[in-house]
């Protein structure tokens, strides 16, 4: 059925479906300028939708469902969502975007503290995605150089967003964040380099090197995405959400940061047998099956793989193409080539290139760990406005 055939009415929507829009244009890391502008839309109808105004939703709905990865149940009362779902869901055990795909869908966005001083910051890159994954992953390549050794243009910030974050950094780059009292924090992080941040942490990346650097940027749907608990909470004022988190027990531990890093240095090497794992990141407080592994495969190698109860996603880092197989499908994976992978799928990896490939393997579980006690840590982090946020998304992610 074409989507043209499906159409839609105001009665439809869950209440505020501006906020929900919004922040799903900040999960695919869309201004709602360069959603227009990739899909033609009319950018005055798009605004006034997002502000809750009278506009055309049927061209915006098009739009949503020519993208890979939205999610467009979270925009409909529960019967409209089931309709939406079974038409337009596309959900398949395994979505694969070659590198030539993602490079396609480049886009440049620029950061500076007026117009007239701009400066192009980012380019980001789509990569494979599943609607119902926790993961928004993304390529980003940093734009702006920074030694890291001296504090940054506040416009060059982001406002942080509702997800959770797992980066792998490919180069030579740093990560800043703003520390409560508002000074800045850098993580000077080198190849293979990881961290995580909670959500709604004001945050930015720069390259140490003259030529652009290179992350994934793997934000994913944590705690605070249970749609029990953002109901409970959208049922209080912010004022009395906010004295529910305080007074909320367990309180979370003292040494549970915000902001995460692992500077574990790791060189490709060829000394090994057909497969090796090497975990890059984990630790993520309650939040066990959150973590970041380097697949190895040496030359020839190959190995039999089980996504078991989680969602993964792979990127293939390396300079060697490697054959990725499902049921009675088989993918060829080559350098900057990404899969998305549902829970309980089982795969192998085979290594057909002549040197050692690296396949750089997310997972997590959605909505895992206890959403109040997250809640709390944004608290203590962020402040109310970040709990504003949390109920109604009112803030692009950057300026």
């Amino acid at each position: 059925m074409n989507s043209l055939d499906f159409k839609i009415s105001d009665s439809d929507f869950q209440p505020n479906p501006g906020s929900i829009l919004l922040r799903l244009l900040n999960q695919i890391k869309h201004t709602a300028n360069s959603f227009a502008q990739t899909y033609r839309l009319d950018l005055d109808n798009l605004k006034n939708f997002l502000s809750n105004q009278e506009s055309n939703f049927q061209p915006i709905f098009e739009a949503l469902v020519s993208h890979p990865g939205i999610d467009l149940r979270v925009l409909f009362k529960p019967d409209i969502a089931e309709v939406v779902d079974r038409k337009f869901g596309r959900i398949s055990k395994v979505a694969t975007m070659s590198a030539e795909r993602s490079k396609l869908s480049a886009r440049v966005f620029e950061r500076g503290p007026e117009d007239s001083k701009k400066i192009p910051f980012y380019t980001y890159f789509d990569t494979a995605v599943q609607p119902t994954s926790p993961f928004r992953p993304e390529l980003i390549e940093q734009l702006k150089y920074s030694n890291g050794d001296c504090d940054l243009e506040n416009s060059f910030f982001n406002h942080g967003h509702f997800e959770d974050q797992m980066t792998l950094f490919l180069g030579e780059t740093n990560l800043h964040w703003k520390e409560p009292d508002g000074r800045q924090s850098v993580f000077k992080a080198s190849r293979l380099s990881a961290s995580y941040k909670i959500p709604f942490i004001p945050h930015t990346f720069t390259s140490r090197s003259n030529n652009p650097g290179q992350i994934l940027a793997v934000t994913y749907l944590g705690p605070i995405a249970n749609p029990i608990f953002l109901d409970t909470a959208r049922s209080h004022s912010l004022d009395d959400f906010c004295h529910l988190i305080r007074n909320y027990e367990p309180s979370p531990a003292p040494d549970q940061p915000a902001v995460i890093t692992s500077n574990v240095v790791q060189t490709l090497s060829s000394y090994f047998e057909e497969f090796q794992s090497i975990t890059l990141l984990e630790g993520i407080p309650d939040q066990p099956n959150s973590s970041i592994m380097l697949l190895q495969l040496a030359r020839g190698g190959k190995t039999e793989q089980s996504s078991k109860s989680n969602h993964q996603w792979l990127y293939n880092i390396s300079d060697q193409t490697v054959i990725f197989d499902w049921d009675q499908s088989s993918f060829e994976m080559s350098p900057g080539s990404s899969i998305a992978i549902t829970p309980e799928t089982c795969y192998s990896l085979k290594n057909i290139g002549k040197m050692t490939s690296a396949i750089a393997c997310f997972s997590a579980n959605p909505g895992e760990g206890d959403a109040l006690k997250q809640a709390k840590r944004i608290l203590n982090f962020a402040g109310p406005p970040a709990i504003s946020r949390l109920l109604n998304e009112n803030c692009q992610w950057f300026s």
